[in-house]
Order: C-alpha cells, then structure tokens, then sequence
C-alpha cells in the first residue's frame, strides 16, 4: 500500500491515484452519459419524424416539437444521470483496485486487462441497475421503454466504461514511471 503521508508532488500516494480515479473518471462518464442521451435523442426524433412521415393521421407542427423536447428532455432525464452514477462507481472502483492491489505498479499487462474486464463488467451490471431504478421510480407506465432499452445501452456503457479505465490506466502508469525516474 502507498504511503498516504508523503506529500512528494511526484510520488504516487493513496490519495492521489483516489483522487485522479474519480474525477478523471467521473467527469468521463457524465460526458459520455451525455453524448449517450444525445444520440439516444436523435434516434428518437428520427423515428419520430419517420412515424409522421408514413403515418396516415395528418401531424403538425406541434407534435414534431413535442416529439424532438420529449427526445432530448426524455433523455437527458436518464441518460446524464446514468453516466455521472456509472462513472461515479467506477471512479470509485479503479481507485480502490489500484490502490489495494497495484500500488506499487509492478505488472502493467495484467493491470491493464484486470481494470477492462472488471469495469466493463461493473458497467453493464451498474448501468442496468441504473436504468431499473429509473424506470420504477417513474412509476408511469410510458417509462416501462428504459427496460427494453437498456439491452442496448448496457454494453455500450460498460464498453465505455472499459475504455475510461484505460485513459486513467496510461496516466496511472505513465506518472509511476515518472516517478521512479525521478
């Protein structure tokens, strides 16, 4: 375990390797939640649109407007939410992993493979989590959509979640070996 009482700006101590998982992380997934929702909201207008357009009922102007705010509001309701509580958990995960089991970082291979498997896997299981509480918490039935959505949008936050701990993974590594350089 790392020493949390050095103070060393270059030396990897507890608090920071905690500290630049969760925000580094945390910070990614409520980008990535919001670029989640926004396509989530284009995909939704699209079919919206492609609905009025072959529908044999005449639509207007109002529905359409309603139809790209209930996109984007609908969305961004859950899809923001998802990715700060997802990223939020994993911030939390690779700070705990790494500092309990990889500190000092002596293996970079295995480190690198145990935080994609275990974060994707955390993501998947935390997204769905998300997304359940979500949509009972609605209660309304319009909102029932999320648990048939969330077998798509599982894999590609857990995917994405993956791939986060990566950019945390190489600047983890890349300041241990700055720091023993020095």
């Amino acid at each position: 375990m790392t020493d949390i009482t050095t103070s060393s700006n270059s030396e990897m101590t507890a608090v920071r390797i905690f500290w630049n998982s969760l925000y580094r992380i945390s910070s990614l997934g409520f980008l990535f939640g919001a670029i989640i929702s926004a396509v989530c909201a284009l995909g939704y207008i699209i079919l919206a649109m492609l609905g009025m357009l072959f529908s044999s009922n005449t639509s207007s102007a109002s529905e359409l407007t309603l139809s790209i705010l209930g996109g984007f509001g609908g969305t961004a309701i859950v899809g923001i939410p998802v990715g700060l509580v997802v990223g939020l958990l994993n911030g939390l995960l690779i700070g705990a992993i790494t500092i309990n089991f990889f500190s000092p970082l002596r293996n970079i291979q295995l480190y690198l493979w145990c935080l994609r498997i275990i974060t994707a896997a955390i993501g998947i299981v935390a997204t769905h989590f998300t997304l359940a509480v979500a949509s009972n918490l609605f209660g309304d039935s319009s909102y029932r959509w999320l648990d048939y959505v969330s077998i798509f949008i599982d894999p590609i936050f857990g995917l994405s979640m993956g791939w986060i701990s990566q950019i945390f993974a190489k600047w983890y590594i890349r300041e241990t070996q700055r720091a023993r350089r020095e």
